[in-house]
């Protein structure tokens, strides 16, 4: 009789087993500049709340990683997170896994499943990245609004700007002008 043996790994097991493998490949050489002072980059409040607006239900990229995961986690490896987003931000090195995207034909549920033209593609994209870009983009929000960066005029995809009667006042006043 064959005895088969599974080495049940759990998530939270895998979890600690590919951010170590992060650690060690990529960020080796940097691992002793991770609590330096005057570099260290302290973000539990931004990373949290970029962790509790990621959306449930939702494709995980090649580090196999689900957004559900990073928010069950989130308690207890936070300072974790906030050390490897630091590593990244100090050494400028991001995890090929968090960039790579694949492109996957997605069916829209309308019409007939054998036109092509009903599987339009989307990227499939690493939860950690996801998480990773969001909050970037929002120190680079904040950092654009606090030293007036971005010029008034452009006002797609800007909160507490409404692009079709801001643009709609841009063309009455240039009509007035002529």
């Amino acid at each position: 009789m064959l005895q088969f043996i599974f080495k049940v790994q759990t998530p939270l097991k895998l979890l600690c087993d590919y951010i170590d493998k992060l650690y060690y490949e990529l960020f080796k050489n940097l691992y002793s500049a991770l609590h330096d002072d005057d570099v260290e980059l302290r973000m539990f409040s931004k990373i949290l709340t970029c962790i509790k607006k990621s959306k449930n239900d939702k494709a995980s990229g090649d580090d196999m990683v689900r957004n559900e995961f990073i928010k069950s986690t989130s308690d207890v490896f936070l300072s974790l997170y906030v050390d490897l987003f630091n590593l990244i931000l100090k050494s400028g090195i991001i995890p090929d896994t968090w960039i790579a995207g694949n492109i996957v034909p997605f069916y829209k549920n309308k019409e007939a499943k054998t036109d092509p033209k009903n599987f339009p593609p989307i990227t499939i994209l690493s939860c950690f990245g996801k998480v990773f870009r969001s909050v970037m983009n929002n120190r680079l929000k904040t950092f654009s609004d606090e030293f007036l960066l971005l010029n008034e005029n452009p006002t797609g995809f800007r909160k507490k700007y409404t692009i079709m009667l801001d643009n709609i006042f841009v063309i009455y006043m240039t009509a007035l002008s002529y």
